[in-house]
């Protein structure tokens, strides 16, 4: 009887805490119905899906020369500017909300789950980020986007694989091209025996180019060159 009365008291309590402070959509600052949601209903049906993880060979894997770093590109979400997905990763990427990155990874990660071409993937690798902006940030959104995956496909994180050793600036602004020339002493690799044979999947937060990714993929076959990836991010922007 006890356990029962304390137990409506929580629901009681949580109920008006709710009330007073609700839980809002990371999207559109509505309140959320439940505060287990990460995105409110109009939201989930709102926000532009790309069809990437039904069409293996997409407009994103276009942009990479003939295949010839990665097996297959998908992104979650259409990326423009001044838009809900927008304000969602600026949301983790500059304002510390790192668990929503988590959650944002956990939706990336049920899309990938039921991808038919990412069935065989057996290792998860961020987008590495330079140390010295990971000091001033305090996380790596792209890590924490793996996260979130790992959550719901249980599969491992490797971060040793590649480290960023050139600080860049922005590459916000700048072609494809010029963006390839500057990046492609920025990482390093090292040879990872047991990612031999085996396809993983190589993350980051936004893919505009498709430079990062490339510079980063190539960089790992360098050293492992037996090794099959395929990359995917949360949003894509098409150019």
């Amino acid at each position: 009887m006890a356990t029962t009365l304390f137990g409506n008291l929580q629901n009681v309590l949580s109920s008006s805490f709710n009330l007073l402070f609700p839980v809002l959509c990371p999207a559109c600052n509505e309140p959320l119905t439940s505060p287990k949601n990460t995105l409110c209903l109009q939201c989930e049906l709102d926000l532009p899906r790309t069809n990437h993880f039904t069409l293996q060979n997409n407009i994103f894997f276009k942009q990479f020369e003939l295949g010839q770093t990665f097996q297959s590109a998908s992104g979650l979400f259409y990326f423009n500017r001044r838009t809900k997905v927008q304000h969602l990763i600026h949301q983790f990427k500059y304002h510390n909300k790192s668990e929503l990155a988590i959650s944002m990874g956990e939706l990336l990660g049920i899309e990938i789950k039921n991808c038919a071409h990412l069935q065989n993937i057996k290792a998860i690798i961020p987008v590495p980020m330079h140390p010295k902006k990971l000091r001033e940030r305090g996380y790596n959104q792209a890590e924490l986007i793996a996260k979130g995956m790992a959550n719901i496909l249980n599969l491992p994180i490797e971060t040793n694989v590649v480290k960023k050793v050139i600080e860049t600036t922005s590459q916000t602004h700048r072609s494809r091209d010029e963006r390839k020339n500057i990046l492609i002493y920025t990482f390093e690799s090292a040879y990872q025996k047991h990612l031999e044979d085996i396809e993983a999947l190589v993350v980051d937060d936004v893919s505009t180019t498709g430079a990062t990714l490339e510079a980063v993929g190539d960089c790992i076959l360098q050293n492992n060159p037996k090794i099959l990836l395929h990359c995917v991010t949360l949003a894509y922007t098409a150019i």
